[in-house]
């Protein structure tokens, strides 16, 4: 008679935890948790960050393409003014291309311009 064949062959099976293993496993357990709400975290202060930097970003292109599209920017600049006293009013001039800016009326402060003198008083 023939003897019968003896063969080995791997299955998956259940296998129980013993509690020490299983002590293992919740340590493991809590450190790959402390881990993911430590990139969660990361993830969060990143995306702030960016919001960030993107709105900067964001602002300085819409502030470079408002001076193309426009043509100017506004700068401060000085100015002279020009008191024309019989029409009771003050010209603000650009010295480098003349245009008067703005016209506004002399104030009454302005209309008592100080009147120069020399250390010795008025001339006779």
């Amino acid at each position: 008679m023939k003897k019968p064949l003896e063969k080995k062959r791997r299955i998956e099976c259940a296998y129980y935890f013993s509690d020490p293993e299983l002590n293992e496993i919740g340590a493991d357990l809590a450190r790959a948790q402390a881990a993911l709400e430590q990139l969660r975290a990361d993830k969060a202060n990143n995306a702030k960050f960016y919001s960030s930097e993107i709105a900067a970003a964001e602002k300085k292109t819409s502030e470079i393409a408002r001076k193309r599209r426009e043509r100017y920017e506004l700068r401060d600049i000085e100015c002279e003014v020009l008191y024309i006293y019989p029409a009771g009013v003050k010209r603000i001039m650009r010295p480098d291309t003349a245009e008067i800016v703005l016209e506004e009326p002399i104030s009454d402060e302005e209309r008592q311009a100080e009147i120069p003198f020399d250390e010795s008083g008025p001339k006779q």
